[in-house]
């Protein structure tokens, strides 16, 4: 099935309410965690590049893979109807792990695409986002993740583009209101994508 943008934004909205606190949480625990490196880095006076800061930083990318993942799992539970997750589903390590190892992977990837029109970097995420997914609800290794990415969007680009795109812009409105915007376009943007995912057979 190919993802609908429509089905998709009516299922995250239908959603949202019973679905945003759990999101959110995850997210303020995401931003916690970053006003932690900062106090952290500032206090030791580490310059950039040095082994120190280097440390803290990898040691915040792999704590907000806990953040990142769970709120996917959290999505993906949404989607399908299922019980939520327990606390113990967001302490997995493995998942965690892979799920960083991917995202240090992409992100060059998508930003260099990003830089060069936009329109590479979009179809960059619309193809190999769903990875995550694959990561977080079969606890696949990240190369056998992008591989089953590309196979559930092959042919599937032109809707999975448009969806890159409505949620780039949905998150730039949200950002643009100080930020509180995001409260309401995060959760969205993660159950969209859930949809998203399901739709592609997932």
């Amino acid at each position: 099935m190919t993802p609908d943008l429509a089905a998709a934004f009516g299922r995250a909205r239908s959603l949202y309410r019973s679905e945003s606190p759990r999101i959110l949480l995850l997210l303020l625990a995401w931003a916690g965690a970053w006003v932690a490196l900062e106090i952290l880095v500032i206090g030791s006076g580490s310059p950039p590049g040095r082994p120190i800061w280097l440390g803290l930083h990898l040691g915040y990318f792999w704590g907000t893979a806990y953040c990142e993942a769970a709120i996917l799992r959290v999505a993906l539970a949404a989607i399908d109807g299922a019980h939520r997750p327990g606390r113990e589903a967001f302490l997995d390590h493995r998942v965690a792990t892979r799920f960083l190892i991917l995202k240090l992977a992409l992100l060059p990837l998508v930003l260099a695409g990003l830089a060069l029109l936009v329109v590479p970097g979009l179809y960059a995420a619309a193809r190999l986002a769903p990875s995550f997914f694959v990561v977080v609800g079969r606890r696949e290794r990240p190369v056998e993740a992008l591989r089953i990415s590309l196979q559930l969007t092959q042919g599937r680009s032109g809707p999975l583009l448009l969806l890159s795109v409505f949620l780039l812009g949905l998150n730039l409105l949200g950002a643009a209101f100080l930020g509180l915007g995001l409260l309401v376009t995060v959760p969205v943007s993660a159950l969209m994508c859930a949809h998203a995912y399901r739709a592609l057979g997932g």
